[in-house]
């Protein structure tokens, strides 16, 4: 459900734009244009909907500490799943329990990590 949506991210690297990660066709990544600490990228589904599950690939195992969250109106958001102690991950499997939301976004409260796909499931 997921797949060619609204993408938005606090900042791209040229040719690694936000949108790649719901691109069925890319095979780029989203990449932050700097390291600054707070990067983030937000799927938008156009609406608040069911959602069961997300998937999260990351370019290379990850390490760096992440924090996903949903929102029904893109201000206010709950925090879903924080890393711990830094894991180390290369994709995540995300279990939502048909949650209503319209946007799910990564933070990253440091360097961000790469994010090749990001998923969503009814």
């Amino acid at each position: 459900m997921g797949i060619s949506r609204p993408v938005f991210a606090s900042s791209e690297e040229p040719d690694y734009a936000a949108r790649n990660v719901t691109d069925q066709n890319s095979t780029k990544p989203w990449r932050a244009a700097s390291k600054k600490q707070g990067e983030w990228i937000m799927v938008d589904l156009e609406g608040s909907k069911p959602v069961n599950r997300g998937e999260l690939f990351f370019e290379e195992v990850n390490s760096k500490p992440y924090e996903i969250s949903i929102s029904s109106n893109g201000v206010d958001f709950e925090v879903i799943a924080v890393s711990k102690d830094r894991a180390v991950n290369s994709f995540l499997d995300i279990s939502l329990g048909g949650k209503s939301l319209r946007y799910f976004r990564v933070l990253f409260p440091e360097e961000a990590a790469a994010i090749i796909k990001i998923k969503l499931f009814n």
